[in-house]
């Protein structure tokens, strides 16, 4: 049972002054040819247009206009960003989006029907470095770290572009070294993809691993590669199961 294993994240509630920024696409990640036509990450430059008054967003908002209706009001959608206050090039002007593009496929005739595509999605893959988007946020609840004690344990559970706040986390925890908060505790992270091919900042990931052997884990289930202890295709939950013993020490 995820009940019985998962560790809940400190939630605290804030209350944000919505305000709606242009933003420009300042350049894109190399992705791997088998999936750079399904995600796309991005990073948005703001040059410090908006404070970044938290430790990490927990989600943003990214506005386009509906596309069947010209001129009609704006379709809001939702967007975990995928690094800190301080960005990717640590200089308080980026934020990082990590978006997986919404495609429909017909049953019948098993081809993609653009007109029942997602909207937003391919309106952010489908833009260019330089292009301008419209965004705004933060939305409801933000997930922030507790910072009051550095040592705890964190369990991380995430599918595909779901790695995204998680990955702002561990650049905090281990990428940013500031003097004012130095982690000494357990992140574990679990990433549920289809193929290795398409895990999301494997590289990024693998090196924690490597530089913080004792404050870092990372376990990823592999569905079409691998097989669960049932012979079935191996998903996040199996994963987890695997290391229910340890998982539940863990939190003891």
């Amino acid at each position: 049972s995820l009940d019985s294993i998962f560790f809940p994240l400190a939630l605290q509630s804030h209350s944000f002054r919505l305000c709606l920024l242009d933003f420009l696409i300042s350049s894109e990640f190399d992705l791997k040819p088998s999936f750079a036509c399904v995600v796309s990450l991005f990073i948005l430059q703001h040059n410090n247009s908006i404070s970044f008054n938290t430790k990490s967003w927990s989600s943003s908002l990214a506005l386009t206009q509906k596309t069947s209706k010209p001129g009609a009001p704006h379709n809001v959608r939702l967007y975990s960003i995928a690094s800190t206050r301080y960005g990717d090039f640590f200089d308080g002007k980026t934020a990082s989006l990590c978006v997986r593009r919404a495609v429909y496929y017909d049953p019948e005739t098993g081809k993609e029907d653009p007109s029942k595509n997602g909207v937003c999605s391919n309106f952010l893959c489908d833009s260019k470095p330089g292009d301008k988007i419209q965004i705004t946020g933060p939305s409801g609840k933000v997930m922030l770290l507790p910072e009051n004690d550095p040592n705890v344990t964190h369990i991380m559970i995430a599918t595909g572009t779901g790695v995204a706040p998680y990955r702002g986390y561990l650049r905090r925890m281990f990428m940013e070294n500031l003097p004012n908060y130095k982690f000494g505790g357990l992140d574990w992270l679990f990433v549920g993809v289809a193929n290795t091919d398409i895990l999301l900042y494997d590289d990024e990931f693998n090196k924690y691993l490597k530089d913080h052997p004792d404050n870092f884990r990372f376990d990823k289930a592999l569905s079409r590669e691998q097989k669960n202890k049932k012979g079935g295709k191996m998903y996040v939950q199996d994963k987890i199961e695997e290391y229910s013993q340890r998982t539940n020490h863990v939190m003891t």
